[in-house]
């Protein structure tokens, strides 16, 4: 084979093959999260640059749901039972906190079939450390959903301060003082690569705009 022709067998085939997935994945990632004063599940469905997260009492009821334009940047909290929505204001991007500090470990464990390894997030002013069981997923939403939602003052902290690394997906977080007392865990219990309705991620016709 000519020399240009493998030139363009890898510069064609081989990017496509490492970069398919990349801001493709499409269905609901299912977390269950725990606190001391109660159990939510929370959904968080993912149709191209749009994310809706969803959080669910334990009647069954959504409570609370919040639409993401990862490449606007805009960010909408929708109320279901006054049929309302809101712009939730963004805080200018900053630099990581100098009081934070990350650690990568050697430990590992096994979440949902996947081995999954450790990773700390330690903030002192906080008294909070963060630790996260992460397992290798390439979903390419992650990054700017984690800088939106670190922006916000939305408590969802599973995903707000998890590290801006591409390549990995926690799915077991567990949130503790700098006392090791359990303030919440959250916990992914599903993937579900789906093709997913566009209304989904629109505001509903016929809600209001909540100003001031």
């Amino acid at each position: 084979m000519k020399l240009w022709l493998k030139i363009l067998i890898i510069t064609v085939i081989l990017p496509c093959r490492v970069f398919s997935n990349i801001d493709k994945f499409e269905g609901k990632i299912k977390i269950v999260k725990e606190s001391i004063y109660d159990t939510l599940r929370v959904e968080v469905s993912v149709k191209g640059n749009i994310v809706r997260i969803d959080e669910i009492n334990s009647q069954n009821k959504t409570q609370q749901s919040y639409l993401i334009d990862l490449a606007k940047e805009k960010m909408y909290a929708l109320s279901i039972k006054d049929k309302r929505y809101a712009e939730i204001p963004l805080r200018p991007a900053s630099k990581v906190d100098q009081n934070t500090e990350f650690i990568k470990t050697a430990n590992c464990m096994e979440i949902n079939g996947e081995l999954c390894y450790q990773w700390r997030v330690r903030n002192k002013s906080k008294n909070s450390e963060l630790t996260y069981w992460v397992a290798p997923h390439d979903y390419g939403f992650m990054k700017s959903l984690v800088n939106i939602l670190r922006r916000s003052d939305i408590p969802f902290e599973i995903l707000s301060q998890f590290p801006e690394i591409n390549g990995y997906m926690p799915l077991l977080s567990v949130e503790r003082t700098l006392l090791r007392k359990v303030k919440m865990s959250a916990r992914v219990i599903d993937i579900v690569p789906a093709k997913l309705p566009e209304n989904l991620f629109t505001i509903p016709p016929g809600y209001r705009e909540l100003l001031g």
